[in-house]
C-alpha cells in the first residue's frame, strides 16, 4: 500500500525541516553502486556520528518576509558542533521561539518521543534513508498555533528485520530527541 499527504497543505507559511535517520544508510544486501555513494555521505556528514543527518530545512522569517533556506550542500556541512545552532535557525522565525517549536506537550520533542517509544519496542521492520520530517506553521505568533507536526517518511529502503529492533534508527531518533530538548531549553547554539 501507498500513503501520500501533502502534509504542508493546512500551513499559511509551513517551516519544513528533513532528517535523514539512522548511523549508516546502508545495508547489506545493497548493490556496491548504492553502498560506495552512501558510504561517502554516511562518513563526510554527521550521519554517522549523531545517526541522523539535517538533508535541508526552510523557515518562514517573519521580520524580512522571506524563507531562509538550508539547502543540501548547507546540511552536508553540518557537524555535531553546529547541529545544535541550526535546529535554533530553524526553531526561530522571528514569531515563535525553538522552546515554542520543541518543548511543549504538543512540540516536536513529545512527538518524537512518541516515535521513539515504537521504535524500542517493534521488531518487524529495518529503515534505511528514512526520515523525521517536522513542520510548523511560521506564520504563527503563539505557540498552540505552531501546529508543529513530525511524520516519518521514505520507506524506499525498508526491509523485513527478522525479530530484531532497527537500533540503527534508534540510535539516531535518540540523539534526534536530545539534542531537539537541548536547543528548546536554551542550552545549545
Amino acid at each position: 500500500m501507498l500513503a501520500l499527504e501533502d502534509t504542508c497543505k493546512a500551513y499559511k507559511k509551513p517551516c519544513v525541516l528533513d532528517a535523514k535517520m539512522g548511523l549508516t544508510t546502508i545495508y547489506e544486501w545493497a548493490d556496491e553502486k548504492y553502498k560506495a555513494k552512501n558510504a561517502n555521505k554516511d562518513r563526510d556528514t554527521t550521519q554517522s556520528k549523531l545517526g541522523f543527518r539535517v538533508t535541508g530545512f526552510k523557515v518562514w522569517q517573519a521580520e524580512k518576509g522571506e524563507y531562509f533556506v538550508a539547502d543540501r550542500n548547507y546540511g552536508k556541512e553540518l557537524t555535531p558542533q553546529t547541529m545544535g545552532a541550526a535546529f535554533t535557525k530553524f526553531g526561530t522565525n522571528g514569531l515563535l521561539s525553538p522552546r515554542d517549536v520543541y518543548c511543549g506537550p504538543q512540540g516536536a520533542v513529545a512527538q518524537i518521543r512518541s516515535l521513539k517509544a515504537w521504535f524500542e519496542t517493534q521488531q518487524s521492520l529495518l529503515f534505511f534513508a528514512a526520515s523525521v520530517l517536522i513542520v510548523y506553521e511560521g506564520a504563527a505568533t503563539r505557540a498552540e498555533d505552531a501546529n508543529v507536526a513530525i511524520r516519518f517518511i521514505d520507506f524506499a529502503h525498508t526491509f523485513p528485520s527478522k525479530g530484531k529492533r532497527d537500533d540503527n534508527v534508534l540510535r539516531g531518533i535518540t540523539v534526534l530527541v536530545d539534542m531537539l530538548q537541548s536547543v528548546g531549553e536554551g542550552d545549545a547554539n
